[in-house]
Formats: structure tokens, sequence, C-alpha cells
């Protein structure tokens, strides 16, 4: 990954993760899409995509929360990311950025070789990081610092559907605070699927806190790197870290594109 700028450390990790069942931390239900949506399609030209889901904190720093402030009265702030929404452009360096999480999923269709391939590898794979949180003093000097760690987010289901020559694949996220015991985790799940003729989906459901964004990526070709295509699906604005604790509902997306057709739209709420 090119770093044009990173503001903050951030743990990363690759995996092939069994299923894991496990809850997450504020309920978010399993988002689901029905498979007998996608009907049957030819197998076609090559298609490879990327889906990444990104949770941050607009702001360079927050109030910590008096619970926070009760474990160690020298801080006063917890770090933001200092950024905001990606520019919807088709730089491939558009996600070299600062996040709380990130997940990035792929799927690769129209090919033999993702029938025959990906249950082993592809399938399976999932990028994830965990931006690092810095605790600041009342000068907003920083005096401690600690990362959660990419245990928390998960891939709890992937695979290729060769009747419908669809790939798809299901993440959850519930990672917390490292700095302050007790603290409500950012909590978020997807279900993402690909099919042959082109068209991609994701159904998810998250915190309303803080601020969302959902990135595709998507090339007929993975060898010429002229040919990839990116940009913005969805923004979501922070409605207050209130709405983190489980009596608020969360936040629902259901979309549906075919970038080999036109431009997904970024939707922004």
């Amino acid at each position: 990954m090119n770093g044009k700028r990173v503001t903050s450390p951030v743990t990363y990790s690759v995996t092939v993760p069994a299923y894991d069942s496990s809850s997450l931390g504020k309920p978010v239900t399993t988002a689901t899409k029905s498979l007998q949506r996608n009907q049957d399609v030819a197998a076609g030209t090559e298609k490879t995509r990327y889906f990444q889901w990104l949770s941050f904190i607009p702001q360079h720093h927050i109030d910590a929360p008096l619970l926070c402030k009760a474990q160690n009265t020298s801080v006063k702030y917890f770090s933001g990311d200092n950024r905001g929404f990606l520019d919807n452009s088709l730089d491939p360096d558009m996600y070299d950025s600062s996040w709380k999480t990130r997940a990035r999923v792929s799927a690769r269709v129209g090919s033999s070789w993702d029938k025959s391939q990906a249950p082993d590898w592809l399938n399976g794979w999932i990028d994830k990081q965990v931006g690092t949180s810095h605790g600041y003093d009342s000068n907003l000097k920083m005096i401690e610092s600690k990362n959660a760690g990419t245990s928390g987010i998960k891939l709890t289901d992937s695979g290729v559907n060769p009747t419908t020559s669809l790939s798809y694949r299901n993440v959850n996220s519930s990672v917390a605070l490292p700095l302050c015991s007790g603290a409500p985790a950012i909590s978020w799940n997807f279900f993402y699927t690909a099919r042959n003729d082109g068209w991609i989906s994701v159904t998810g459901e998250f915190d309303q806190a803080p601020s969302t964004e959902l990135l595709w990526e998507s090339t007929t070709n993975s060898q010429d790197s002229n040919a990839y295509k990116y940009g913005c699906w969805y923004r979501f604005n922070n409605k207050g870290f209130e709405k983190l604790a489980p009596i608020f509902p969360n936040a629902e997306v259901d979309l549906d594109a075919n970038p080999d057709i036109a431009r997904p739209s970024c939707i922004e709420k």
C-alpha cells in the first residue's frame, strides 16, 4: 500500500480465518442478501472487484468521555483522524489516509480460476486495519497510545456460488477504544456480492458513529494498472458518539451497481 499520508500508525493483517460466529459488542444483526436475487448469468470476461468499508473520526481530537477521564484524570482528549471523506476520483492512492477501522475484500468472477482457486485463497482474503488511538492532556500533548489490534474484524463467511456465478463475502467488526475500559465498540457488518455480469451489491448495518465510507474498485484486466476504476459508493456522517449506546438504532445501507455500465453514484447521508 502506497503511503501518501497516514496521520496515525495502524495495525494491519491479511488473513484467511476460519468461520467465527462470535457476537459483537453492540448488537449488529448479520447483514443478509438473498442469493436468489442474483439470477443465473453466463460466464464472461474475468472481473476483479474490491470493496472497502472504513470508519473514521473527522476531527483532529474529541473530548474524552467522563467514563474515560475517571480512569485517567490526565487524559482530556482522544485522537481523531483529522480528515473528511476521501476524494471521489480515479486516483489509485485514494485509499491512503487515516481511519479507526478498515476492511478490504476482493472478488474475482467471470473465470474458471475463481471457481477452482478462490475457495482456497481469494475467498478467504481480507485486508483489515485498525488505527492507533492517542490520549492527550489539556494542552493536547500526547501522553499515551495504544492499538486495539485487528482481531475484532472478522471475515465470517465467503465463497463462490457456481450456480449463480456469484462471489460473496460477509465481514463484521467490533473494535473498542483501547485506552478506556468499558468504552463502547465501533461495530458494523456487511454482506458483499460480485457477479459475472459485472453487478456488485452490498447490504450492511452499522453504528451511527463515527463517520463511515464505502469504496469500490473494479477492473476487467488485473494486469493493466490503467484498467482499474475507483470511487466512493456511500458516505455517512457521524451523528454523535452517544449513538454508540445500545439504545440507539443502527444505520443501514443497501446498494447495487455495475461499474462496467456506469460509475456508481456516491450517496451521502
